[in-house]
C-alpha cells in the first residue's frame, strides 16, 4: 500500500534524478546517464525514465525536437525484375522505422540482423517496429518492370545505387523519392563535382544568460555524403538546440556532423553563456569553414546598457543576415577578432511605465453598504515586485497566472501579493465597505486603461456619478437636449393654458416619469394641441369634432396611464419584479447547478453583455475548479512531477469573500485614456424606499396632470376674451410647430 508520504518521497527521488539527467545533457552530445547519478539513487533509474525514453537520443536539447533514429548509408540493387536494399540503422527508443517502398513496390522477406521480421503500413508506408539498438536491415523487392521511381523514407540519408549492375555514381532525389528511369540518368551528360559552400552569421542577444543563435547557409552540390563542418560554438558556449532539415549531430567534441545532399540548405544552433559577456572572440577554423562572419547584437537596455567598442560596423542590408535581423546593428569579424562590449550601466533607472489593463465587476449589497469587487489586471508590469490594493479595499482572494496566491500585508495597511514576473495575468477577488467613493484603479499603480461593470440589486437605481468618462444609464445621463425641450415645451403650452402653478406641477411630472417604462409622453401633445384649439372653437361642427377628439384622447389617456400606474405601485413594492433576470427560453429548462465535472453552464438573459459577462464569469470559475481538483488528484499508475514553483501546502491561502451569482441590471462604465491611481469615482444611487416614495409620486403627480385634462369643460378652465384667445392660439400654435418639426 502507498501512502501519501511513500507517494511524495517517489515524486522528490524522481525530481532529484531528472535533476541529475538534464545537467549532465548540458554539455554532452550523447550523454550517460548513469555515471551522472549517484549510486543510492541507481535503482530508480529506469523507473524515472519510463515517461522519458526520448532522453537517450543523442544531441541534448531543451526543445522538443531529437533525432531518435540515426540512419546509415541505404544501398539499393535493383534490376528489371526487382532488387534488394540493405541499410545500417541506430535506434535510441522504441519508435517504427520506414523502409525504402509504397504502394505496388512493398519490400518482401525483410530481415533485421538476419531474423524476419513483420512489416506494417504506417500512413501507407512499409515500417517496422525496432527496439533501442543498432541494426541491418535488409529486404527484397519483385516487379515485372522497373518503376519509374521508388519512394524513400525521412530517414534516408545516404543513398547508394546500383541499377542492373552498374552504379549509379549520382542518382537523381527529387520530391522523397529516387528516379529509376534509365533515360533519367542517361539525360544527365556530366554530374557535378562534390562541393559546397558555407555562410556564417549569428545573432548575440545581451542579458543573463546571454543568448547566441548560429545560422549556417549551406550550398551543396555533387553526391549525398557526411561532412563535418566545424565547431559552430563560440568558447564558454553551451548548446540548447539544433534546427535542420538535413540528419545533423553535435558531437561530444563540439563538431557539427551533417548528413548532405545537393540544395540549399539552412542549419541553426542555439546557444547560451551562464553569464553576461563583455568580450567574444571567433576562433579561426578549417576549411569549409568561411573565413569572415557577420554578427548582429540585440541589446537589452532594461537589463544594461553597453556599446561595442570595437569590430567591423557594416551596413545589415549588404550581408545575407536573415530579414528579422537586419534591423539590428551588424559586425564583421574574421578569426582571431573580438567583439568588445563595453557596459555603461547596468539596469534600467527609467524603464518604460507600466502597461497593465483593468477589467472590474462591481456588485452592489442589497443593504447598500458596500461594494464585492472581482478584478482582472493584465499588462505588464516594469517597476516593482509587489502589487497592493488601497486601504480601503479588503483584498480576499487572488490568483496569478492561474496560480492561488498568499495574500500579505506591508506597510501603510495595504495587502497584496508578491509578483515575479513582468507579464501579468491577475484576478482579484476584493471588499469595498463604501457605497459612495469608489477608487478606480485601487491598486496604487496608473493603468493605461480601465473599464467597470456595476450590478445593482433589485430597487436600486444609479442617479448620478462623477469621475467616469463614459457611462449612459444613469438617470442624469439618459436625459438629452431633444427630452429637455420637449419637457419644456409642453410645461410652457400647459401654464399658457391653464396658469403657471399648472406648469411647475407639468414640469415636475413629466421629470419623474419621461425615462420610466410604460410611462405616458406622446398623449399630452395630443390633448395640449386639441385643448388649445378648442379655446377659440367653441361652435359649430369643428366645436363638435373637437369635443370627440378629447374624448378618444381622454381614452387612449386611461388605457395608457392605469397600466403605467399599476406597475409603478407593484415595483414599489416588489421592486425584483421590475426585472426578472435571468430568462430562460421556454424550450430550454432552466440549468440545474453546475458540480465539479461539469462544463460552465450558460445562462440566458434579456440583455447581450449580461449574458456575456455571466458566460465569462462562469467559465473563469469553472477553469479554477478544475485547476484545484487537478492538483489534488494523482494517478495511481503513473506518477506526475510535481511543479517546482508551489505556494507552501501549509500555507493558509485566502479563499475571499466569495462573488455574488446574480446578475439583475448591470451598467457599464469606461475611462477613456490613461487612469492615475489617485483618482476616484463617485456613485449617486436611490436606495429600495426612495425608489418606492418616487414611484407613488410618479402615480400621484401623473393623475393630477391627467385630472387637470380631462376637466377641461368646467367653468374653471374656460377663460373668456381676446387675450385668451390670443394665448390659447399661440401655445397651439407652437405645439404643432414643434410637432411638425420633432414628428411629434
Amino acid at each position: 500500500m502507498i501512502t501519501r508520504g511513500t507517494l511524495h518521497m517517489h515524486y522528490f527521488i524522481r525530481g532529484l534524478i531528472l535533476l541529475f539527467l538534464f545537467s549532465s545533457q548540458s554539455t554532452l552530445a550523447e550523454p550517460e546517464y548513469r555515471q551522472h547519478v549517484p549510486s543510492a539513487l541507481e535503482p530508480w533509474v529506469d523507473w524515472v525514465l519510463w515517461e522519458h525514453k526520448e532522453l537517450a537520443c543523442p544531441v541534448s536539447y531543451q526543445g522538443e525536437e531529437r533525432y531518435c533514429i540515426w540512419p546509415g548509408s541505404l544501398q539499393l540493387q535493383l534490376t528489371d525484375s526487382g532488387g534488394r536494399f540493405t541499410q545500417k540503422i541506430t535506434v535510441y527508443k522504441k519508435d517504427a522505422v520506414l523502409l525504402p517502398g509504397g504502394v505496388g513496390r512493398w519490400p518482401e522477406n525483410v530481415q533485421v540482423d538476419a531474423s524476419p521480421v513483420a512489416v506494417l503500413s504506417q500512413d501507407s508506408l512499409p515500417a517496422i517496429n525496432l527496439q533501442p539498438g543498432s541494426y541491418q536491415i535488409e529486404g527484397e523487392y519483385a516487379w515485372d518492370s522497373l518503376p519509374e521511381s521508388l519512394l524513400l523514407p525521412e530517414t534516408a540519408g545516404i543513398v547508394l545505387l546500383e541499377l542492373n549492375g552498374k552504379n549509379i555514381k549520382y542518382p537523381l532525389i527529387k520530391g522523397g523519392q529516387i528516379w529509376l528511369g534509365v533515360s533519367t540518368h542517361k539525360s544527365i551528360k556530366k554530374r557535378p563535382m562534390d562541393k559546397l559552400s558555407l555562410v556564417v552569421t549569428r545573432k548575440l542577444r545581451d542579458g543573463h544568460p546571454f543568448e547566441i543563435t548560429t545560422l549556417m547557409l549551406l550550398q551543396v552540390s555533387g553526391q549525398q555524403r557526411e561532412v563535418v563542418l566545424g565547431t559552430p560554438l563560440l568558447d564558454g558556449f553551451v548548446p540548447l538546440q539544433v534546427r535542420s532539415k538535413l540528419p545533423a549531430r553535435l558531437g561530444s567534441d563540439g563538431k557539427l556532423r551533417v548528413q548532405v545532399k545537393p540544395g540549399q540548405w539552412q542549419l541553426e544552433v542555439d546557444a547560451y553563456h551562464p553569464d553576461y559577456k563583455e568580450q567574444i572572440a571567433l576562433p579561426g577554423q578549417a576549411s569549409p569553414w568561411p573565413q569572415e562572419e557577420v554578427w548582429a547584437f540585440e541589446a537589452r537596455p532594461e537589463i544594461r546598457l553597453v556599446e561595442i567598442t570595437n569590430g567591423t560596423q557594416v551596413d545589415p542590408r549588404q550581408t545575407r543576415l536573415p530579414e528579422h535581423w537586419r534591423q539590428l546593428p551588424a559586425y564583421l569579424l574574421k578569426p582571431g577578432e573580438e567583439l568588445q562590449i563595453k557596459v555603461i550601466r547596468r539596469g534600467d533607472p527609467a524603464p518604460d511605465p507600466d502597461d497593465l489593463r483593468l477589467e472590474r465587476t462591481l456588485w452592489l449589497d442589497f443593504s447598500g453598504q458596500g461594494y464585492t469587487m472581482q478584478d482582472q489586471l493584465q499588462g505588464k508590469m516594469t517597476s516593482g515586485w509587489r502589487l497592493s490594493v488601497d486601504p480601503q479595499v479588503e483584498l480576499g482572494r487572488v490568483t496569478l497566472n492561474g496560480e492561488p496566491q498568499f495574500i500579505t500585508r506591508m506597510d501603510e495597511n495595504r495587502s497584496g501579493v508578491e509578483v515575479r514576473r513582468g507579464a501579468i495575468d491577475l484576478l482579484a477577488e476584493s471588499r469595498l465597505n463604501n457605497n459612495s467613493e469608489i477608487p478606480v484603479t485601487g491598486w496604487g499603480r496608473d493603468l493605461q486603461q480601465v473599464s467597470a461593470d456595476l450590478n445593482l440589486p433589485p430597487g436600486w437605481r444609479l442617479l448620478a456619478t462623477t469621475g467616469v468618462d463614459v457611462e449612459h444609464a444613469s438617470w442624469i445621463k439618459q436625459w438629452s437636449l431633444y427630452d429637455l425641450f420637449v419637457v419644456f415645451i409642453v410645461a410652457f403650452g400647459v401654464g399658457r393654458l391653464w396658469g403657471w402653478r399648472w406648469a411647475l406641477l407639468t414640469l415636475i411630472t413629466l421629470g419623474l416619469i419621461w425615462h420610466e417604462p410604460g410611462a405616458p409622453r406622446g398623449i399630452w401633445f395630443y390633448l395640449l394641441m386639441v385643448a388649445a384649439l378648442s379655446r377659440v372653437i367653441t361652435q359649430g361642427k369643428m366645436a363638435f369634432m373637437l369635443r370627440s377628439a378629447w374624448l378618444g384622447g381622454l381614452l387612449a389617456l386611461a388605457l395608457i396611464v392605469l397600466p403605467f400606474a399599476i406597475d409603478q405601485a407593484r415595483t414599489g413594492l416588489y421592486p425584483q419584479l421590475q426585472l426578472a433576470a435571468p430568462q430562460y427560453p421556454l424550450s430550454m429548462p432552466a440549468p440545474a447547478p453546475m458540480s465539479d465535472y461539469d462544463e460552465p453552464m450558460v445562462e440566458y438573459s434579456e440583455e447581450p453583455m449580461l449574458q456575456r459577462k455571466l458566460v465569462k464569469r462562469k467559465a473563469a470559475m469553472a477553469k479554477d475548479a478544475v485547476v484545484g481538483m487537478a492538483s489534488s488528484i494523482r494517478s495511481p499508475g503513473k506518477p506526475k512531477v510535481r511543479k517546482q514553483w508551489l505556494p507552501d501546502k501549509n500555507a493558509q491561502v485566502q479563499t475571499g469573500p466569495g462573488l455574488p451569482d446574480w446578475e439583475w441590471r448591470s451598467i457599464s462604465l469606461r475611462w477613456d485614456g490613461p487612469v492615475t491611481q489617485s483618482q476616484q469615482m463617485h456613485l449617486l444611487l436611490a436606495g429600495p424606499k426612495l425608489n418606492m416614495l418616487l414611484n407613488f409620486l410618479r402615480i400621484l403627480l401623473v393623475g393630477l396632470l391627467a385630472w387637470l385634462f380631462v376637466d377641461w369643460a368646467g367653468s374653471r378652465l374656460r377663460t373668456t376674451g381676446s387675450s385668451g384667445a390670443s394665448s390659447a392660439a399661440t401655445a397651439a400654435a407652437m405645439v404643432i410647430m414643434m410637432v411638425a418639426g420633432f414628428g411629434g
